[in-house]
């Protein structure tokens, strides 16, 4: 969603770097999507972590499972 604030309202300057006038619409509609991308990202790093725990956990349960058995024939 892209807002349109007056700069003089946020207290920042609306030049960009290149320089020129950068007019607030499309300012905020690239902070608008710089926030889209970070919340991406994360949501990625926290699915990528999530299958690595699951991951784990799948495999200490199948050593946990082979274990058990070693003992089972051993005793």
């Amino acid at each position: 969603m892209c807002l349109t604030r007056l700069s003089f309202a946020t207290g920042h300057s609306s030049r960009s770097r290149k320089g020129g006038t950068l007019y607030d619409y499309y300012r905020y509609c690239s902070e608008a999507r710089e926030r889209t991308e970070t919340r991406e990202r994360e949501a990625e790093t926290e699915r990528k972590t999530r299958r690595s725990r699951a991951r784990r956990a799948r495999r200490q349960r199948t050593q946990l499972a082979a274990q058990l058995a070693r003992l089972r024939t051993h005793a």
